[in-house]
């Protein structure tokens, strides 16, 4: 079987047995001295280059010991039934199948929380091969023994013209003499293949991790770096890409490139930028050609596209239709397209240049709420949006609020009652002391989480506002956005004005239920002065109202705002290509495949339905009622919010019982304080529009509650994640059989 050698400056991966770097991705270069043996004037790693050591300085960790110690070096063994003779015996070469074991010397131990040593200070460990630091030299047959006394460079230079005209492989050693002793080697002709083969190159192109790609380090890999990028995209599929690489044993001709990327920022001029550049770069159109070689040979290629990345495959055949430097024996074979938004107008594939043999597959899963429906938007780059909402501390805040115990405002409901027959025009009224202390102990509790939710609130803000530069593969600097604000400074502004109002308006609220409590008296009329109606109440009744009906306030045209800052440009788009080809695809559904499936299918339809009846809404006529309207739908899908519809119910019949009983007091003593009224009235209706809102838009419960897991199964992130890769999990079976059916026949 083919072997591609491995020269010096090759990638290992060290993976410790036991214990775990820190900060560290455990790849090292090979250093290679021995060999007689170079391939672009690189030594070949040898058998006898083994045992070397290497110098780190790398911190790590064990399961006990947390706080890191440091490696001062390792010491590389390797496996010699996994090294190749097939080259240049008797030196054994390493290929990118050698595997080996490592032994890492401690020098500075790692402790426990106690402080405690780790007592081991030799670490083991196995490595494997991640780059050959080369292409060229793939071996198949053995050479002569001989050759290991000369200095050689040996070169296989693929698809060269043969002088009689006919397309082939030229093989070609050249030695230098080091002796006029050294043995004449016995075989220095080229080997020809006469018969004209199809080169056969698979292409796979990264899309995006999250529905915005949410992460700026999930990126795109490096061009340069290729699968060996520490944030290589396709990481996380290890048997995906087994699967493909064991095209390289079985077909000959077979190619597997897997250096493309792109920034992976979001927007469609980077989708058509990073498409053109790979076309460019495969044919030389104003790049460096990748496949000089292949110019004048028969060449299928077969592009696996996961999310964005199947749009910039489309980018890249409507290059390969303008661009006149393509070659006219260049011919797409096979597209796979696994979790594509596939656009009515944007990213249009263009079959000027596919086989008569082609076929496209598009694998796809019922749940994936990206394709079906996020991606219509094109939202820019989110990233640290989704970890930053989901913090601790903020879920921790918000179940505190929607913890709090109504019952306690059964101290409110007290009467009053005349101080005596002879003085009946003075009223007595105030709460008994335990609840009132209950009454204030709870509201205490309340307005601190309130401050601590703000200040959270705010750090989200801040983030959200710096401007962050996402890293662009080499080649696409300057081409395409690689720096992004998710809040513009406007925007920040308004909600830390909102913010700080609210915020500034709790404290002399607090400081006065601090002195009621400290004072122990608890009359019923001081609890409306303590709560500071103009500073406080009135600001977030402000703030949190809203139109049922428009689903228009403050607060949802922030989120409105907020939204449209990241929508980049709107395009329906549907989980099938079919409107795009003159015939139809080869489906594969993968819905079975997702942990979700069956769990919550009803309550999943009604979300979904509603979703995709909004967007077609949108697209025929982009008011901002419909975009409202899907913000709410997503927020009503949200466990929390789900779970605390009773929370607005209770408060609801609260405030009504509140504002019933003041009604009835007011009758008997005549109260003047209509502010208080009012700002009770006004809370009253909005937790009715709130409630209003999100009732109708309730799906039932779309989230797995039981579910152990983070994201549980169903919930918006799952969805937007999990389920969009589930096609990219596996190479599945009936891809495989496609895939190996267009590079076999071809």
């Amino acid at each position: 079987m083919p072997k591609i050698l491995v020269v010096k400056g090759g990638k290992i991966k060290l993976e410790p047995t036991g214990w775990a770097w820190q900060g560290f991705d455990g790849e090292i270069a090979l250093d290679g001295k021995q060999s007689l043996l170079t391939v672009e004037g690189k030594p070949v790693v040898i058998e006898t280059d083994f045992p070397q050591t290497q110098n780190l300085g790398k911190n790590y960790t064990t399961e006990l010991h947390t706080t890191p110690g440091t490696v001062q070096s390792v010491l590389l063994s390797v496996n010699k039934p996994t090294l190749t003779t097939e080259v240049l015996s008797p030196q054994a070469c390493v290929t990118e199948k050698t595997t080996g074991q490592f032994q890492a010397t401690v020098v500075q131990p790692a402790l426990t929380a106690k402080g405690d040593p780790d007592p081991i200070v030799i670490k083991p460990g196995q490595w494997n091969v991640v780059e050959c630091e080369q292409e060229i030299m793939i071996v198949e047959a053995a050479a002569i023994p001989s050759l290991f006394k000369k200095k050689v460079e040996l070169t296989i230079t693929k698809a060269a013209k043969l002088s009689n005209g006919s397309q082939g492989i030229i093989s070609q050693i050249k030695t230098e003499e080091l002796s006029v002793d050294d043995e004449k080697p016995t075989q220095t002709q080229p080997t020809t293949d006469t018969v004209e083969t199809v080169e056969n190159i698979l292409i796979i192109v990264a899309g995006t991790v999250d529905p915005g790609n949410m992460d700026s380090l999930k990126r795109a890999n490096s061009y340069k770096s290729g699968a060996v990028d520490s944030n290589y995209y396709w990481e996380e599929n290890p048997s995906f890409v087994r699967k493909i690489k064991e095209y390289k044993e079985k077909y000959p001709h077979f190619h597997f490139f897997t250096k493309h990327g792109w920034s992976g920022d979001n927007a469609v001029i980077n989708r058509k930028t990073a498409g053109a550049y790979l076309a460019n770069c495969l044919c030389g159109s104003g790049e460096k050609c990748y496949y000089l070689a292949f110019k004048d040979k028969k060449v299928c290629f077969h592009f696996i596209g996961h999310s964005h990345g199947g749009n910039v495959i489309n980018e890249i055949t409507r290059r390969m239709a303008e661009d006149p430097k393509w070659p006219d024996n260049w011919k797409v074979k096979t597209i796979v397209y696994l979790s594509t938004p596939f656009f009515q107008k944007l990213h249009q594939v263009n079959t000027a240049k596919f086989h008569d043999k082609c076929k496209i597959v598009n694998v796809f899963n019922k749940y994936d709420l990206t394709q079906r429906v996020i991606a219509n938007f094109s939202l820019r780059q989110l990233p640290g949006m989704r970890e930053s909402v989901s913090d601790n501390k903020i879920t921790a805040c918000i179940n505190e609020i929607t913890g709090f115990d109504f019952n306690v405002l059964s101290a409110l409901l007290t009467m009053p009652k005349p101080k005596g027959w002879k003085v009946w025009k003075e009223w007595e009224w105030e709460m008994e002391p335990n609840d009132g202390n209950r009454l204030y102990g709870n509201f205490l509790r309340l307005f601190n989480n309130m401050v601590q939710l703000i200040k959270e609130v705010e750090k989200i803000v801040t983030q959200l506002n710096r401007e962050i530069e996402f890293k662009v593969a080499k080649g696409l600097e300057g081409k395409v956005s690689n720096k992004r604000q998710i809040i513009s400074d406007d925007l920040r502004d308004r909600l830390l004005s909102e913010l700080t109002t609210i915020q500034t308006g709790l404290k002399p609220t607090i400081q006065a239920f601090q002195n009621r409590m400290a004072q122990a008296q608890y009359p019923v009329l001081s609890f409306f002065d303590d709560l500071h109606f103009n500073a406080f109440i009135t600001p977030l009744v402000e703030l949190l109202a809203i139109n049922p009906d428009t689903l228009e306030g403050k607060l949802s045209n922030l989120l409105h705002d907020i939204l449209l800052e990241q929508i980049d440009e709107y395009d329906n788009t549907s989980n099938s290509p079919n409107h795009q080809l003159p015939k139809p695809c080869i489906p594969v559904e993968v819905t079975n495949k997702d942990p979700y499936a069956g769990l919550k299918d009803q309550q999943f339809e009604r979300f979904i339905t509603q979703m995709e009846k909004i967007e077609a809404r949108y697209a025929q006529n982009q008011v901002k009622r419909d975009l409202l309207d899907m913000i709410f739908t997503l927020i009503a899908q949200l466990e929390f919010v789900h779970n605390n519809q009773s929370f607005m119910e209770t408060a609801v019949i609260w405030l009504a019982r509140i504002l019933k009983a003041w009604d009835t007091v007011d009758h008997r003593v005549n109260l003047e304080n209509t502010l208080f009224e009012d700002r009770m009235n006004d809370l009253l209706r909005i937790f009715q529009s709130y409630q209003t809102i999100f009732k109708e838009r309730d799906c039932g419960g779309i989230v797995v509650e039981s579910d152990k897991n983070k994201p549980k199964r169903g919930d918006l992130d799952y969805l937007m994640r999990i389920s969009h890769s589930i096609s990219r999990l596996e190479l599945y079976e009936e891809v495989a059989k496609v895939l190996e059916e267009q590079i076999g026949s071809s």
